[in-house]
């Protein structure tokens, strides 16, 4: 099978398994997906033609503030289905997990067209595939995908720079664009701009490389061209807005400071399973290689874990789960690139079979998992559609103890609301009632992956400790 066979299958299964988590439910869970809503909202003023209000959404939020252009046409899509209050939640993840399941084929061309080897190229995209951490996002409306997608397609086209200007005016915008639609992956942005420049630097052309320089800048600055044109016709400020924006960056603090180091490495391992074996061999292989790219690589990689762990130790922000995926395509390179060397020291029988089992614990460990456990708003639907007479009782508190609720059934949960907002910081989980089972659901706060997103590592631990399945209870009199 050629390369570009390959590539076709890996994005059609990758997007059929996103489809999978979609339908599974889950959409605006987290806080991060309220941010979808302002592009929603932006589009419905647009139809409108109330433009004052569709630039106020911009103009207001300055967080992630990219992510609200690029959710337009996913609130117009949105809107086919029916109306924002109506649910159809599904629609714009649709979208979304085209971003995903695209990064996938990009991550696979990339490893290709650097190693000179169409196999580095297959190996890639099927451990990119494979990756839960790269899978687990597809299902909810956040702008981690997109993201990187817009790094790894500024990486693609600096591989085919070629003398097009545009491809060097879109390299700077992809850049620019890692960035404003999630401010999270600024190192990322960083490390990818520095990689976009260099390729396009030609010692022998003074000139040709300053053309190109400002063909670079010039992409990026159409963000802030796009950002200007949505505010100042319609009398917003954008000296605020850079205002708001930097109170934003200092309310990343959920979580430990002092974690920084090993959070991203447990995160990958709690989240990857048994494909970080598989990762820790190639990227073991990889050392023999004597190559500059792999050399380049490795010095990208170690390059962003410490850049989180210093800042993070400086107290400049907490390091999250989902901020290691940033340096998720630079083990993938460099695993491939060490896998590629020796998988052909290995009979293909043995290849196979070994293939079939990691994809079969991937699925059980990995997957599974994610496809049980139900969300919060949909238990407490459900519940609230069987019985009239249902109270909450959460399982994540803080402070004193409080007396349980007098209705006839509870709904024990962690979570009831989209997006939930629990207790934080919280430092006890209270136990189920006693009482008649009527029936319970995974949760997704069993999920460990999950617990590196804000927690602090005594919260992660104390959490595991209880089985926080939701349960529906009926309250028994006394004698029952």
């Amino acid at each position: 099978m050629s390369l570009r066979s390959c590539l076709l299958m890996s994005f059609i299964v990758a997007y059929g398994l996103r489809l999978l988590l979609i339908a599974d439910g889950g959409q605006q869970y987290w806080p991060d997906e309220m941010r979808y809503q302002r592009g929603y909202y932006m589009a419905m003023h647009l139809l409108r033609a109330d433009f004052f209000n569709a630039s106020r959404e911009l103009a207001l939020y300055p967080d992630h503030s990219g992510f609200t252009l690029v959710s337009l046409p996913m609130g117009w899509f949105h809107r086919l289905f029916g109306r924002f209050d109506e649910g159809f939640w599904f629609a714009p993840s649709l979208l979304y997990a085209l971003f995903s399941a695209a990064g996938v084929v990009l991550i696979g061309w990339i490893a290709a067209r650097s190693l000179r080897s169409d196999r580095a190229g297959v190996i890639a995209s099927l451990l990119s595939l494979a990756s839960t951490a790269l899978y687990q996002w597809s299902r909810h409306h956040v702008p981690y995908d997109v993201s990187l997608f817009c790094a790894l397609l500024a990486l693609a086209l600096s591989l085919e720079h070629g003398g097009h200007w545009w491809r060097a005016v879109a390299s700077g915008f992809l850049v620019v664009g890692v960035f404003v639609i999630y401010n999270g992956y600024w190192l990322l942005a960083a490390v990818v701009g520095l990689w976009v420049l260099v390729s396009w630097l030609n010692r022998a052309n003074l000139r040709l490389t300053i053309l190109r320089s400002a063909a670079l800048i010039s992409g990026g600055l159409i963000w802030a061209l796009a950002h200007l044109v949505w505010m100042l016709p319609f009398g917003h400020n954008p000296l605020a807005f850079l205002s708001l924006w930097r109170q934003f960056s200092g309310t990343v603090i959920q979580g430990d400071y002092a974690e920084g180091w090993t959070l991203s490495l447990e995160y990958l391992w709690a989240v990857e399973g048994p494909l970080a074996l598989v990762w820790i061999v190639g990227l073991l292989l990889s050392l023999g290689r004597r190559k500059r790219i792999v050399f380049a690589w490795w010095v990208s990689l170690l390059t962003m874990w410490i850049a989180l762990g210093v800042l993070s130790q400086a107290e400049i922000f907490v390091v999250y789960g989902r901020l290691a995926r940033q340096m998720l395509p630079f083990i993938i390179w460099l695993a491939a690139a060490g896998l590629e060397r020796g998988l052909q020291l290995l009979n293909r029988r043995v290849v196979w079979i070994g293939a079939a089992g990691l994809a079969l614990a991937v699925y059980l460990i990995n997957w599974y998992p994610l496809l049980d456990f139900a969300f919060g708003v949909d238990v407490y639907a459900q519940a609230q559609a069987q019985y009239e007479d249902v109270g909450v009782i959460e399982a994540f508190a803080s402070g004193a103890e409080a007396s349980l609720p007098l209705n006839r059934y509870w709904l024990y949960a962690t979570d009831h609301q989209a997006p939930f907002r629990y207790a934080y910081p919280f430092d006890r989980v209270v136990k189920p009632p006693s009482g008649r089972v009527i029936w319970q659901m995974a949760n997704p706060w069993n999920y460990r992956p999950y617990l590196y997103e804000g927690f602090t590592r005594s919260m992660r631990e104390l959490v595991s400790s209880y089985d926080l399945s939701y349960r529906l209870i009926e309250r028994l009199e006394p004698g029952e």
